[in-house]
């Protein structure tokens, strides 16, 4: 028997009832199929209900997520470009000229130093947050929340400081 029978056979076994419900035809189609959670890889063959019981995300019948939050991830990720594009040009300003001159109070040399460095480390920070995407997306809502908004208040807080400390510099 060839691939192409088995598999019309197998379509044909299970034509839906047109008066099912969506989820009523997923659970049915994983009653004897095993198919995988887009989001965490689960194994949903024999669920009673359209949601993973792995990660807890509703299921459609194209076996898709109904609610992947992706704000979180964009958040995160943008912060921590921002970051790093001024931690790049910190990198390559320090290597060419070391740092900054110490003009101005102790405090605000310290200050716009310990924001270089933080600029500086979000570098392969922000390249860990867009390469390991799908790992983050995995988590649960919650973390991905907390994190995004940490990194955009790292983000703010950051900038903030720099620019105050740099101000203050030019002041003296």
């Amino acid at each position: 028997m060839s691939d192409s029978s088995t598999i019309s056979d197998d379509l044909v076994d299970h034509v839906p009832d047109p008066g099912d419900s969506d989820e009523q035809q997923l659970v049915r189609y994983l009653s004897e199929h095993s198919d995988e959670c887009p989001l965490c890889n689960y194994n949903l063959r024999g669920v009673t209900r359209a949601i993973c019981p792995e990660c807890g995300h509703g299921l459609k019948l194209t076996v898709g997520l109904t609610d992947l939050l992706i704000w979180p991830w964009a958040a995160m990720a943008v912060a921590l470009c921002l970051l790093a594009g001024l931690g790049l040009m910190c990198l390559f300003m320090v290597i060419l000229e070391g740092m900054p001159p110490d003009n101005g109070a102790p405090w605000s040399v310290l200050v716009r130093d310990l924001t270089i460095y933080v600029f500086m480390a979000s570098v392969p920070i922000a390249a860990a947050v867009v390469f390991l995407r799908k790992r983050i997306l995995r988590m649960p809502t919650s973390k991905q929340k907390t994190l995004a908004w940490s990194c955009i208040g790292i983000c703010i807080v950051n900038f903030t400081l720099f620019f105050v400390s740099m101000a203050i510099a030019m002041r003296t």
